[in-house]
C-alpha cells in the first residue's frame, strides 16, 4: 500500500492522486506546491465551520459563534488534528526544511491540513469535505470543550484578582437547573440548563459577559 492510499484510508474515501500529492507538497520542494490549495482550504474550512455553528446554535449571537470558530480554526488546533492523523508522515518537504525538522512545525502541519481540505473539495466536492471535517475535527466534543472553558476562564479571573476559587449554588426548578456563581459572597452571574453542569457553565458565561471579558 502506498503512502497516498494509506492516507486515503484515514480520510475515508478516494481522492484524485495528483491533487492529493500536490496538497502535501510544501513550497520548499518546488514551485508546484500546496500554497494555493492552502489558501482555498482556509476559506472552505471557515465556511463549513460557520455553516455548522449557524445551524447548531440558532440562539447564539455572531460574537459567540465567532469565538467558537476562532478556537476551531486556530493554528494550535489544526496542528493537533494534523498530528492525530499522522499527516507529518505524508508531507513532502525540501531538503532544507527536512533537516530543520519541518514536519514538526505547526505552520507547516496546519497549512498542509488546510491544503488537504481543499484537495478533498476539488476532487470530491463539498459533501465529502463536510463529512471529513465533521468527523476528523470531532465537532461535538470541541464545542463541549469550548463551552466548558467558560468556567475555567472565570476561575482564572477569580484567582488572579481575589486569590479564591468561585463557587456555584445550583438547584433544580421545574425540571431544569438554575445556577448562581459567587466570588466570596458577591454574586457575579446566573444561568439555566438541563443539567447541573450546563447551568454552571452558563452562569460562568453570564459572569464573564457582565465583566466584559467575552
Amino acid at each position: 500500500m502506498s503512502n497516498l492510499e494509506e492516507l486515503e484510508n484515514k480520510i475515508g474515501f478516494k481522492i484524485d492522486k495528483d491533487i492529493l500529492r500536490l496538497s502535501l507538497t510544501h513550497k520548499s520542494t518546488s514551485t508546484n506546491n500546496n500554497d494555493k490549495l492552502e489558501f482555498l482550504g482556509d476559506a472552505i474550512l471557515e465556511f463549513i465551520i460557520s455553516k455548522y455553528l449557524f445551524g447548531k446554535f440558532k440562539q447564539s449571537n455572531a460574537g459567540d459563534l465567532s469565538r467558537i470558530r476562532a478556537h476551531i480554526v486556530s493554528q494550535d488546533y489544526l496542528t493537533s488534528i494534523a498530528i492525530s492523523i499522522n499527516l507529518d508522515k505524508y508531507i513532502i518537504l525540501g531538503k532544507g526544511e527536512t533537516l530543520t525538522g519541518g514536519k514538526d512545525k505547526p505552520s507547516i502541519l496546519s497549512s498542509a491540513l488546510e491544503a488537504l481540505i481543499a484537495a478533498i473539495y476539488v476532487s470530491n466536492g463539498i459533501e465529502d469535505t463536510e463529512t471529513f471535517i465533521e468527523r476528523i475535527f470531532n465537532l461535538e466534543n470541541i464545542l463541549f470543550e469550548t463551552n466548558e472553558n467558560y468556567k475555567g476562564i472565570f476561575q482564572s479571573y477569580s484567582l488572579k484578582l481575589f486569590k479564591v476559587i468561585p463557587y456555584y449554588i445550583t438547584e433544580l426548578y421545574n425540571n431544569h437547573y438554575q445556577s448562581k456563581v459567587f466570588i466570596d459572597e458577591t454574586f457575579y452571574g446566573k444561568g439555566k440548563g438541563n443539567t447541573k453542569k450546563s447551568a454552571e457553565i452558563n452562569a460562568a458565561k453570564d459572569a464573564l459577559t457582565k465583566l466584559k471579558l467575552l
